[in-house]
Parts: C-alpha cells; sequence; structure tokens
C-alpha cells in the first residue's frame, strides 16, 4: 500500500490490518504500485498467450 501525505499512522495501521486478511502487506513508495500493476497485470496476459502457443503447436 502507499498513503498520502495526510494519512495518520492510525489510519495506515487499520487499513494495513484490514488488507493483511487477504495476505501480505507492505508500505511502498507510490511509484511502486505502478510497477506492481504493470508486472501483476501482465502476468496473466503472458500464461494466456503461453498456453495458446502450446495449443497451436499441438495441432
Amino acid at each position: 500500500m502507499a498513503r498520502g501525505r495526510h494519512v495518520g499512522s492510525s489510519e495506515t495501521k487499520l487499513l494495513q490490518h484490514l488488507l493483511e486478511a487477504c495476505g501480505r502487506c507492505e508500505e511502498v513508495p507510490e511509484a511502486y504500485v505502478d510497477i506492481h500493476t504493470g508486472l501483476s497485470g501482465s502476468g496473466v496476459a503472458f500464461v494466456c498467450a503461453f498456453s495458446e502457443a502450446l495449443a497451436e503447436g499441438a495441432v
């Protein structure tokens, strides 16, 4: 998660507690959020393209 300059430590702790119910949660600089979104979003597309290439090669 990335917090803005107007977010206090109590709000940060609450959000971290809520997010950790789903898995690991770390505070990072906001610039890292865009990088992570690109990597995690394109990972699914890569698996689909790879699976399609395997299927086409088997035909």
